[in-house]
């Protein structure tokens, strides 16, 4: 008579179940915990941020020049300030601190844009405050400002509600925010009116520069073969940005560009 062959009874709990299950077959559980420990251990030193013993470049220049160094030829190039009207103020004691600690010295342009038709009372104000330097007030064509025609605005309203209730990012809720940060992520730079320009430099209002200075950033940046500066960097919400980092990350593995952590740092 054949022995009678039960099926086991597991426990209610789905815990109870699991250990069941991983305690017949622990070798699987145990390759698993090694493999994720191993990718733990790859991702953690791949994407280390080492700071440098020294800095990568000396500053172009340490204190004031005397006398300043402003002879040699101007570059192709212009100061560019995104506002709104409602920035006037603002706008203006950027533009006087600008020209006092710089550009009265310097003598670029300035190009001024925004999405809606200046006011009089904006440009009238911006050029008392610029002090004869040479302005243009131009404002931005539809296709650079607002949704792309593919995108599902119901969505996006509701993706931008989340983000501000949810994730608690600043002005996710703001819609003319993102749309700010999309036209200055590259359509400004296709903008007829800085066409005829090769360099730039982006000046926010409410800006404040404490020394004066006395040689030209345009000039030196392309003596020393650079192409971007900043002047502060901060740390992002890595929320506002998720998928530009990994984007750019999989563009580079893709051509085979040798990296360094720096390049990575937006991935941590």
């Amino acid at each position: 008579m054949p022995f009678p062959r039960f099926r086991p009874v597991y426990a209610a709990n789905p815990l109870s179940r699991f250990g069941y299950l991983a305690s017949r077959h622990w070798k699987i559980v145990a390759l698993l915990t090694l493999i994720l420990l191993l990718e733990l251990i790859f991702h953690i030193r791949s994407f280390t941020i080492v700071r440098p013993a020294t800095n990568l470049d000396p500053p172009f220049h340490v204190g004031c020049q005397e006398p300043i160094l402003n002879t040699a030829p101007r570059a192709n190039a212009t100061l560019v300030m995104l506002a709104r009207n409602s920035d006037v103020d603002g706008a203006v004691r950027s533009i006087s601190n600008v020209q006092r600690q710089f550009n009265e010295r310097f003598t670029y342009p300035w190009i001024f844009l925004n999405n809606e038709p200046w006011s009089e009372e904006f440009m009238t104000k911006v050029t008392e405050a610029g002090t004869g330097a040479y302005m243009v007030f131009e404002t931005i064509d539809t296709t650079m400002w607002g949704y792309p025609a593919w995108i599902d605005r119901d969505v996006a309203r509701e993706k931008m509600d989340d983000m501000q209730t949810e994730g608690g990012i600043p002005y996710a809720g703001t819609e003319s925010y993102h749309h700010m940060c999309r036209f200055q992520s590259g359509f400004f730079f296709d903008h007829p009116a800085s066409k005829p320009y090769k360099w730039y430099w982006r000046v926010e209002p409410d800006i404040d520069f404490t020394c004066s200075i006395t040689y030209d950033p345009f000039i030196e940046m392309a003596k020393h073969g650079k192409i971007y500066g900043y002047t502060i960097a901060l740390w992002e919400n890595g929320r506002t940005a998720e998928r530009p980092p990994r984007c750019s990350a999989n563009s580079l593995r893709i051509k085979r560009t040798c990296t360094t952590p720096q390049h990575r740092f937006g991935l941590q």
